[in-house]
């Protein structure tokens, strides 16, 4: 069982393609870091326009729920997907402690700036205004690129041409197929 990490700037597609891969086996879970935040009913601390020292604490109190139910979960055989905008230092000092030994799987969308702005516009969401990610999403891009490297263990895909169902393909194409949907052993079952 494997953990995806699906990473990006806004726009990327992280949310479309995680659930898309998890349907694609058996017994897939998909946590978005996203929603955990929105689970938060008062005193929400938001990225932008600024972050705070409140926001450090409320990121890292969702990233470390997604890393133990993502544990949870691999335990009873199924696969998971965590989408969040992530750079490896997160993941190491986050993620890396909770999973273990466990199968971690790094995967960066990254379609160009001018892809992302362009899908940021057309998004509807609870939690930003599309028009504040502009800045976010030219600032993250380059960050990302630098610090999720192909040397660190992430997989890069260029996703600005691609269909959800291509980027889907292109990270199964990276692992085992006996793992797919219709081969998997089921979860067992809990104590």
């Amino acid at each position: 069982m494997a953990l995806f990490l699906i990473t990006g700037p806004p726009g990327a597609g992280k949310t479309a393609t995680s659930a898309a891969l998890m349907e694609r086996f058996d017994y897939g879970l998909h946590v978005s870091v996203d929603a955990l935040r929105m689970m938060v009913v008062s005193g929400m601390s938001h990225p932008v326009p600024k972050w705070t020292a409140e926001t450090t604490l409320q990121f890292n109190l969702a990233r470390g729920t997604a890393a133990s139910m993502a544990a949870r979960y691999l335990d009873m055989r199924f696969e998971v997907a965590v989408d969040d905008v992530l750079l490896e230092g997160v993941v190491q000092d986050t993620f890396m402690p909770v999973l273990g030994g466990r199968d971690v799987r790094r995967i960066m969308l990254l379609p160009s700036v001018e892809e992302a702005l362009r899908r940021n516009e057309g998004r509807r969401s609870d939690m930003f205004d599309p028009d504040a990610l502009v800045d976010e999403i030219r600032g993250l891009h380059p960050l990302l690129k630098a610090e999720n490297t192909r040397a660190a263990g992430w997989q890069i895909i260029d996703s600005t041409r691609m269909s959800v169902r291509q980027v889907v393909d292109a990270i199964l194409a990276t692992r085992p197929s006996r793992t797919s949907r219709g081969s998997a052993a089921g979860p067992r079952p809990c104590p």
